[in-house]
């Protein structure tokens, strides 16, 4: 409805959690385009509050919840694989895939941590990491989901 404000909105999702932000997208007169964005403190409570993504009321009509993600400049292509960058030594791809596993409840297809060329490295030395890596994701939800917490904490490392 248009004549929602923010105040209803926050009223109404704060059912699901700490609300840290709420704007209403408002065309070049001030008159609502009948969206908005709710920004929650926790990836658990934005779960929340999409579990509930149907039969949901506010001021009367029914509205629907998805989960934003920032844009990129590449439009909404959706990717299974994310870019992991500041990867450092003390980190395997068991490590990496654990932590995302554990941390964000979905399946890791694949962790490739981008490492210096083997050639010319004495027999058994493992070559060393080059600052980035990937990792594929078994849907789009988990992508949404790690890509929204900016920063991972991994074995002490804090990777991006």
């Amino acid at each position: 409805d248009i004549s929602t404000t923010e105040e209803k909105l926050k009223e109404f999702f704060g059912q699901f959690g700490t609300i840290t932000d709420c704007t209403i997208i408002k065309d070049p007169s001030k008159v609502s385009r009948g969206f908005g964005f709710i920004t929650f403190e926790t990836v658990e409570e934005v779960d929340k509050c999409l579990e509930k993504k149907t039969g949901l009321t506010v001021d009367d009509k029914q509205i629907e919840v998805k989960r934003a993600i920032p844009k990129d400049g590449q439009g909404n292509v959706k990717s299974l694989r994310v870019y992991l960058g500041r990867v450092k030594e003390g980190l395997t791809e068991e490590i990496v895939k654990e932590y995302f596993e554990k941390n964000f409840t979905c399946t890791v297809e694949s962790v490739e941590l981008m490492r210096e060329r083997s050639e010319g490295l004495p027999e058994g030395q493992t070559p060393k990491l080059r600052g980035f890596g990937f990792i594929t994701f078994d849907n789009p939800d988990a992508v949404d989901k790690v890509i929204i917490v900016r920063n991972h904490e991994i074995n002490g490392i804090t990777i991006t």
